[in-house]
């Protein structure tokens, strides 16, 4: 669905393997380097594995909908696919976010002059 947080999270994984690797963590500058980049894209990465898996939830509730011809059965995915659906659109809106900002900025301490 989206190509950038798909590339962000292969990144991501790669520098999880990076990290592990006994080289790197004998060489800490390259160490460092490698866990600012990973815990800037964690801040994406987590979301967006969240959303993949609200999605899932959504598709199999669908099923359950379709295919469940118990109308409690039927009810409770109804309430399931509404709280579902309301989680999706949160994680979507907080992705869009991330995508507007790149990963490496800090905006953590800013200075702001009023006049």
């Amino acid at each position: 669905m989206w190509p950038l947080l798909e590339q962000s999270l292969q990144r991501h994984r790669e520098l999880e393997q990076l990290l592990a690797d006994p080289a790197v963590l004998a060489d800490r500058t390259r160490y460092a380097t490698l866990a600012r980049e990973h815990g800037a894209l964690s801040k994406q990465v987590r979301p967006y594995l969240e959303f993949k898996a609200v999605s899932e939830a959504i598709t199999q509730a669908e099923h359950i909908l379709r295919s469940e011809s118990d109308p409690e059965m039927q009810a409770l995915a109804q309430e399931e696919l509404l709280s579902l659906r309301q989680l999706r659109d949160q994680l979507q809106a907080r992705l869009e976010d991330f995508l507007l900002v790149d990963p490496g900025e800090n905006f953590d301490s800013v200075i702001l002059e009023i006049r």
